[in-house]
């Protein structure tokens, strides 16, 4: 009985300890998709969704060729930030987003 419950505790914190790595390697990724994500909803309708996901993608890519991708994070959390403020942005408003982010 107890060489079961000190098994099962193993492989619950090997998994725990995998769960842990794989969000930390992918943690730009997460953010990027919620805050892609965000800025779809707030854009006006009518607003070119696949506009908004294309400057957001080259911008991640950009950021892993050249190992930047702590930059690119706080980017992110500094948008996340300022769409918190908002509850609908204006297309100008997404444009010049996108144009700061695809200017960096």
């Amino acid at each position: 009985m107890r060489k079961k419950l000190y098994w099962l505790l193993g492989v619950l914190l090997v998994l725990a300890a995998g769960s842990l790595i794989l969000m930390k390697l992918y943690s730009t990724e997460l953010v990027h998709v919620v805050v892609v994500n965000a800025v779809v909803q707030k854009a006006p309708s009518g607003y070119p969704v696949e506009k908004v996901r294309r400057v957001f993608d080259e911008s991640l890519i950009k950021a892993q060729n050249e190992g930047r991708e702590e930059d690119y994070l706080e980017k992110l959390k500094v948008i996340s930030q300022r769409l918190e403020k908002v509850q609908h942005m204006e297309a100008f408003e997404v444009d010049e987003l996108l144009n700061e982010l695809a200017e960096r």
